[in-house]
């Protein structure tokens, strides 16, 4: 009998040991001598006639039962109970018919064996061995294959989601396409594989070792790779989003576009790994080193950097938006076109770096070191940058629309018909310029020095000069719709024909500066200092100005309506043919002032100081005086109809040839006054005090 025939049927005898279907208890076993028989066989030391001579006397002897022989295994491994099969080569057998269901495999060589498209549902397998084995397309899900080696193995498009693969050796093993979701590959040795388009969702790989492998386009979402080497493998587009990497290890890996979206990678050091154009967005990677990579549109959009070393990578195009960079050491990085939007660089080292064309729009970057930082084009809307991070700044200052001109130098400049619109000019420098006919609008000049500048046809509109110095500056024609210049300096400047209408002047510093034909409708004004300012013909209406010192202030043909003045101070201030209708001048001190023939209708000095004022032949039409103090002023034909003089001490005034009608006196102090040839029709005197007072009734 030819040797592969004997040995078909010896398998299939030793098999047959069991009761047909192999229903045979755990308590049943082969004899040992059995054994011995068979590999004295298998080793050449009996020849095949004595095992043929040996097996037809165990079956003649009832020691060997066989119910219904097989010249193949179909039928042998049917359906039903567990099987055993144990001690077993299958080494160059045809395995197409062979049920593996619910079987028990042990001590089973299965070395170049075809088992493609196996269902080992309910299979158990003790120290087997699959080297070059095809398992392709089998079912071995929910398995416990814990400590296997594999080398050479197939398990293209298998299912081992589920199973227990804890310490396997995968060397050589075709994975790619296999569904390896929620199985457990702690401490796996993984090198020289394919894992193309596997499925290893929430896999347990910790501690593991995957080197020379290729897992591109592999689904690794939120497995565990943590303190894992991955050293040397390739993870092209592959999907790690939330996995956790934590202090795992990269040399030499390939993360091109890959997805780690809220992945955890903190401490982990990239420095030998290829990470470009990969997704990190919402990852977390606090106190990793990205040094001296070249990360260029790189995803890290929403990213945790806070402590990590990225000095001197590319960032070139790249995504930082919404990203943490606190304590970063960014040193000489290159963000060149790079989205920061919105990132957070607190205390981090920025020196050294292009910012050339970047976006830090509401980027926060206090504390940050920006020594020798270019920012050409950059933007730097709403960020706030102190003036020795300014000084710090590189800027080629290119003069345009939607320019980057912080810190730059324009001092003596001359600039005419451009737009500079939509510009960021903080701590520029523009002393002594002159500007004709620019676009200004919508800039920023937070911090910047426009002292002694000449502005001619210049607009302003909604632009910010927070802080700014404008002393000493020529402003013809120029516009500040919706501004607010609170608080700057314009003092000793000239301005005319001026448009501040609804500008924030509060607490500006406009004194001894000459503000012709300017139109300041509805600005506010409170706190300003207009000393020695000369306001000739200014429009004011619809204007706060409380609290502003006047102080030897030239208002000469003013023009104010439906305004607040109170408690501001006009000592020493000049109001010839003034023109003041409805104005709130409640607790103002102007005492002495001369405002003869002045119009002042509908207006509020109650509780004024008003004592030894000049208001002969005024116009004070309705306009309220109560509680004022108008002592020894002069208001000799002055025009008081209906006005409320009630409670005012009037000691020792003249109100000769006054109109007086309907003036309500009551409870006035009308001591020495004199109201000699006055009209006090239908005036009321209830209460007054009139002690040596002439005129009065």
């Amino acid at each position: 009998m030819a040797r592969g025939a004997v040995i078909a049927i010896s398998v299939l005898i030793i098999i047959g040991l069991a009761s047909p279907g192999f229903a045979q208890t755990d308590s049943e076993v082969f004899p040992e001598w059995i054994k011995t028989t068979i590999k004295f066989w298998a080793e050449g030391m009996m020849t095949d006639t004595e095992l043929k001579n040996a097996l037809e006397y165990m079956i003649e002897n009832g020691i060997i039962k066989i119910n219904e022989p097989s010249k193949e295994f179909g039928g042998i491994l049917a359906a039903g109970d567990q099987k055993i099969i144990s001690g077993v080569s299958f080494v160059g057998l045809d395995l197409s018919e062979v049920n593996f269901v619910n079987a028990k495999v042990i001590d089973v060589d299965f070395t170049g064996a075809d088992l493609s498209g196996k269902d080992f549902t309910w299979t158990t397998f003790d120290n087997v061995d699959f080297t070059n084995t095809n398992l392709s397309d089998t079912n071995l899900s929910n398995q416990n294959l814990s400590g296997l080696t594999l080398s050479g193995t197939i398990l293209k498009n298998s299912d081992l989601s589920n199973s227990n693969l804890e310490g396997v050796v995968f060397d050589n093993v075709d994975l790619s396409n296999v569904n390896l979701q929620n199985a457990n590959l702690k401490e796996t040795i993984m090198k020289n594989s394919i894992l193309t388009n596997a499925n290893l969702q929430e896999v347990n790989l910790l501690k593991s070792t995957i080197s020379q492998t290729r897992l591109d386009e592999t689904n690794l979402k939120n497995a565990i790779l943590k303190d894992s080497n991955l050293s040397w493998s390739m993870f092209d587009q592959a999907d790690l989003t939330g996995a956790d990497l934590s202090n795992a290890k990269f040399e030499n890996t390939n993360f091109r576009l890959v997805n780690f979206q809220n992945a955890k990678l903190d401490g982990v050091d990239f420095r030998e790994a290829v990470l470009e154009e990969a997704n990190l967005s919402n990852a977390k990677l606090m106190g990793s080193n990205l040094a001296d990579m070249k990360l260029n549109k790189i995803n890290l959009s929403g990213a945790n950097l806070t402590g990590s070393d990225i000095s001197n990578s590319l960032f070139i195009e790249a995504n930082l938006s919404n990203s943490d960079f606190d304590l970063s050491n960014a040193k000489g990085a290159d963000f060149r076109w790079a989205d920061m939007t919105n990132s957070r660089w607190s205390n981090a080292d920025l020196s050294n770096t292009d910012l050339s064309n970047t976006d830090m729009t509401f980027s926060i970057i206090d504390g940050a070191n920006t020594a020798n930082a270019k920012i050409t084009d950059a933007i730097f809307t709403d960020v706030e940058i102190t003036e020795s991070q300014v000084s710090g700044f590189i800027n080629e200052c290119k003069i345009k629309s939607f320019s980057n001109l912080i810190g730059c130098n324009l001092s003596g400049e001359s600039l005419s018909e451009i737009q500079i619109n939509n510009s960021d000019l903080r701590f520029a420098d523009l002393s002594n310029a002159v500007l004709e006919n620019i676009d200004l609008s919508n800039s920023n000049l937070e911090n910047s020095n426009l002292q002694g500048i000449k502005l001619v046809d210049v607009d302003f509109s909604d632009s910010d000069f927070k802080n700014t110095m404008m002393n000493n500056s020529t402003l013809s024609n120029v516009v500040f719709t919706d501004v607010s210049l609170k608080g700057i300096n314009l003092k000793d400047s000239s301005i005319s024909n001026v448009d501040f209408v609804d500008v924030n002047l509060e607490g500006v510093d406009m004194s001894f500066s000459k503000i012709l034909d300017s139109d300041m409708t509805g600005a506010d004004m409170t706190g300003a200092d207009m000393t020695g300012a000369d306001m000739s013909y200014a429009i004011i209406d619809n204007t706060i100005a409380k609290y502003v010192d006047f102080t030897d202030a030239n208002l000469d043909t003013i023009t104010i309506t439906n305004s607040d003045l109170s408690k501001s101070n006009f000592e020493g201030v000049h109001l010839n043919q003034i023109d003041f209708d409805n104005v709130n001048l409640r607790h103002t001190d102007m005492t002495g002032l001369a405002l003869e023939n002045d119009k002042i209708t509908n207006s509020d000095f109650s509780n004024a100081i008003l004592s030894k004022i000049k208001l002969a032949g005024s116009n004070l039409k309705n306009s309220i005086f109560t509680n004022a103090e108008i002592k020894f002023a002069n208001l000799s034909g002055a025009d008081l109809t209906n006005a409320d003089m009630s409670r005012t001490n009037l000691e020792g005034s003249m109100l000769t040839s006054a109109v007086l009608i309907q003036v309500d006196f009551t409870d006035a102090d009308l001591t020495l006054a004199d109201l000699t040839n006055s009209n006090t029709q239908y005036a009321k005197f209830n209460g007054i005090i009139s002690d040596n007072c002439e005129g009065c009734p």
